[in-house]
C-alpha cells in the first residue's frame, strides 16, 4: 500500500469523475462571492435562501423527516404512512392507465367505424 503525501503526490495517479447527469442547480439562486463580499463590506444584509432538496410535480416542497433523528416507534409510524400511500399512489395509476387504455380502445373502435362507412358508402 502506498501512502501518497505532499511529497510524493503526482496529480496523474488521482484521476477526477465527470459528472455528466443535468444539473440540479435553480438558476439565480446565489450570488456570485464578490457581491456578497461588496454587501458585507457594506454592511447591507445578506439574503439567505432556504434550499429546496425535494418537490412534487407542481414544484411545490415535500417536508420530509430526518430519519436518523426518529424514535424507532415514530420510524415504524413512517414506514406504514408511506405504504399505505404508496398503494394509494399504485391504485390511482393503475386507474389512470385503465381509462387511458379504455380511451385507446374507444378511438380504435370509432377509427374502425368511421373507415368501414366510408368504404360502404363507395
Amino acid at each position: 500500500m502506498k501512502i501518497t503525501t505532499w511529497r510524493n503526490y503526482d496529480p496523474n495517479d488521482h484521476r477526477g469523475s465527470i459528472n455528466d447527469k443535468p444539473s440540479l442547480t435553480v438558476p439565480n439562486m446565489a450570488m456570485s462571492l464578490k457581491t456578497l463580499l461588496e454587501r458585507f463590506t457594506r454592511g447591507q444584509s445578506i439574503p439567505t435562501n432556504t434550499p429546496v432538496y425535494h418537490e412534487d410535480e407542481e414544484g411545490n416542497v415535500i417536508d420530509l423527516p430526518d430519519i436518523g433523528r426518529l424514535n424507532k416507534l415514530d420510524r415504524i409510524d413512517l414506514l406504514k404512512e408511506t405504504k399505505a400511500a404508496t398503494i394509494e399512489h399504485q391504485k390511482q395509476m393503475a386507474i389512470k392507465k385503465q381509462k387511458r387504455e379504455a380511451k385507446q380502445i374507444k378511438q380504435q373502435i370509432n377509427d374502425i367505424k368511421q373507415n368501414d362507412s366510408v368504404q360502404n358508402t363507395q
